[in-house]
């Protein structure tokens, strides 16, 4: 059997905080609702991380789920935020971390 392989995000200093932030403006711009059942079950999936940010200090993201938290992280600071920051390189820092 195939050893599951996630990535421990932590939460803590405010970064679960703004993670959810990013993760959410980003799933409501990338899929609107009223998109194809793809489009819809991909937004879905990137609320219920965010959601799970602010329950815990410590949150598995699936390795699948670590490309699309990547783009999130870049294309809310770049459109968004439109600036460079240190809370982008402590979001972006966790989720290029060895999968355990």
């Amino acid at each position: 059997m195939a050893k599951k392989r996630t990535l421990g995000i932590d939460t803590t200093n405010g970064q679960g905080e703004a993670l959810k932030k990013v993760i959410t403006t980003y799933a409501h711009a990338a899929y609107p609702v009223g998109g194809s059942d793809c489009a819809a079950a991909t937004r879905q999936a990137l609320l219920d991380v965010a959601d799970k940010l602010l329950t815990s200090e410590m949150v598995d993201i699936s390795a699948r789920q670590r490309p699309m938290l990547k783009s999130a992280v870049s294309w809310y600071f770049t459109e968004v935020e439109k600036s460079h920051s240190d809370m982008q390189e402590m979001l972006l820092t966790q989720l290029v971390r060895k999968k355990t």
